[in-house]
């Protein structure tokens, strides 16, 4: 969370205690704006995620198998145990409706059991907790923070004038990042395995790879020829080379590395 709203700041953090403050209430300003428009917009009486959360456990209630023990009370079986529900209490053995304060699949069997599939849709916000609603929503974002104007415009308040402490430019550059805490964990860092793209191996890259290491300083070069086989062996530092059979085969450096490339060599 620190992190997030540190990064939300950018370099306003360097400005001067005011100049962030008049920032944060800007952003905040804005935001309860976004958010209120954006509960006006919802057609439902729950918000989508609460929709698509209902609709998630309404599917995996089908596999449950329900029995009816009378006054809204219910024994849930399923492939994660059996658990009781009672709908007039808001209550699940698995706890999960209570903490979440949406009916969860044992709770949604019970409840298209008890009224029936085709009144699911309208009855079952009544089982959903009120601080989930749109109503909910919107009396939390009712409230506006006033626009203010320019600081130079505000009024001049007759007090002390009050200095800030003297300034020393400490040595070495500003730290940017906030001090974290005695038992609190360090950043950390990006971590991977190398792959090397010549052999496949991890923990090298192509070129420390071992398979090639020996072609640094010479080139086994193998020309054959349906008449007579020759072999060399020549230094890499020379820029180029031909080797010829008796068929008056040619072939350059850089068509050689490249067919043993292809090969996997190196």
């Amino acid at each position: 969370m620190t992190e997030a709203f540190n990064s939300m700041l950018g370099t306003h953090r360097a400005q001067t205690y005011l100049q962030l403050l008049e920032f944060i209430r800007r952003i905040v300003m804005r935001k309860l704006q976004e958010r209120k428009e954006e509960c006006e917009a919802w057609r439902d009486v729950l918000p989508p995620r609460v929709n698509a959360r209902i609709l998630k456990n309404s599917q995996a209630s089908r596999q449950l198998t329900i029995i009816s023990v009378g006054d809204q009370e219910y024994e849930l079986l399923g492939p994660d145990g059996t658990f009781p529900v009672k709908l007039k209490e808001y209550y699940c053995g698995c706890g999960s409706w209570q903490i979440s304060g949406i009916p969860c699949a044992h709770a949604m069997a019970a409840i298209s059991h008890s009224f029936g599939k085709q009144s699911l849709k309208d009855l079952v916000p009544n089982f959903v907790h009120q601080s989930l609603t749109k109503n909910a929503y919107i009396q939390t974002y009712r409230g506006m923070i006033h626009p203010l104007p320019d600081q130079n415009m505000w009024p001049t308040v007759e007090t002390d004038v009050i200095l800030p402490p003297p300034y020393e430019t400490q040595p070495g550059r500003p730290k940017l990042q906030r001090k974290r805490e005695a038992g609190e964990k360090a950043k950390g860092a990006r971590s991977g395995t190398v792959i090397c793209k010549l052999c496949g191996m991890a923990g090298h890259n192509k070129r420390t790879c071992k398979k090639t290491m020996w072609n640094k300083k010479r080139l086994i070069v193998t020309a054959t020829s349906s008449n007579n086989c020759s072999h060399n062996i020549i230094d890499t530092n020379n820029a180029s080379f031909n080797i010829r059979d008796t068929n008056n085969f040619t072939t350059t450096t850089s068509e050689l590395f490249k067919e043993q490339e292809n090969k996997g060599d190196f």
